[in-house]
């Protein structure tokens, strides 16, 4: 399997964390789960120009899209097919990237999967796609997407100094942050604050700074064999282990202890193990890709390619 990063160069850099591409992915899975992140991200099928969409309860196929997917920033767990993750590419923005990249209100995006023909046109959003698929190489592809996203990239937009400001405050210490307080500190009303940063990064704050205590827990409860729910819970910054729970099976459908026992390599894609309500997924790929990477992580986010 290959997996490959790329970190881009300004001014892209200020507006997205990573490009990113994946190929040979086979488990033994049908479906993942894919948690939330709180991030916009581009995803590219590079093997079937489609994405397919499932229920988050049932698992049952809802809607295809074709083209570049724009996936927006959620509060949900998503159910995405093994399939279609073959050969796949695409970007993670920054908070506040996807804004300046197209200058649209983030929270637009929210909770949905929206193709970039919709937000550039058919036409432009289809060159795009096709410049960076018809690049020969792995590595070619990433470069090309790098040099494609930096040419539609506007100089002159940049993330508003008060969402930048909250930002720094929260990924370092969202449970202790009183977002009253906050908003007053950075000179806005509390309204004009929501308004501000859901318009930037598609959450309003409140939700932002849960998501991210959340993935403070999810870090945690990934990388020991054997976790203290209530270490865990206190670490992390809940008020009771009670209130943990409920907030862990919001974000992912599951329990932590099953969440831990199902648990893969990459923190943000768990297995779905419930075959009694797998649907057939419509697979078209022919070909295998015999390619290896000595990397194991083969979801480099969490928001891979949804619907």
């Amino acid at each position: 399997m290959i997996y490959l990063t790329h970190r881009p160069r300004a001014p892209l850099s200020h507006a997205v964390e990573v490009l990113w591409l994946y190929s040979g992915y086979q488990p033994p899975h049908q479906l993942e789960r894919v948690l939330p992140s709180g991030r916009v991200e581009m995803v590219i099928n590079l093997r079937e120009d489609v994405l397919r969409c499932y229920h988050p309860e049932t698992f049952r196929l809802q809607k295809k899209l074709r083209g570049v997917i724009l996936a927006g920033p959620r509060q949900e767990v998503q159910i995405v097919d093994t399939a279609q993750q073959l050969e796949i590419m695409g970007v993670h923005f920054l908070p506040g990237g996807a804004h300046a990249m197209f200058g649209m209100p983030v929270d637009e995006l929210r909770d949905l999967d929206v193709p970039l023909h919709d937000v550039w046109g058919e036409g432009a959003a289809d060159a795009f796609r096709s410049r960076v698929a018809e690049a020969h190489t792995p590595q070619g592809k990433l470069l090309a997407l790098e040099q494609a996203l930096l040419e539609r990239m506007p100089h002159s937009r940049q993330t508003h100094p008060a969402v930048l400001a909250a930002l720094r405050r929260l990924d370092v210490e969202a449970p202790k942050v009183n977002l009253a307080n906050l908003a007053s500190e950075i000179g806005l009303s509390s309204r004009h604050f929501i308004d501000v940063f859901s318009n930037h990064t598609g959450l309003t704050p409140k939700v932002y700074a849960r998501v991210r205590r959340f993935q403070s827990a999810l870090k945690q409860v990934h990388a020991q064999t054997r976790p203290d729910w209530s270490d865990v819970a206190f670490d992390s910054g809940y008020s009771d282990q009670a209130h943990f729970i409920r907030d862990f099976k919001a974000f992912t459908g599951l329990t932590p202890s099953a969440y831990a026992r199902l648990r893969g390599s990459d923190m943000h894609h768990v297995p779905v193990m419930e075959r009694t309500k797998m649907c057939p997924i419509p697979v078209s790929v022919t070909e295998n890709i015999h390619e290896s990477s000595p990397t194991p992580d083969p979801h480099p986010h969490a928001t891979a390619h949804t619907c």
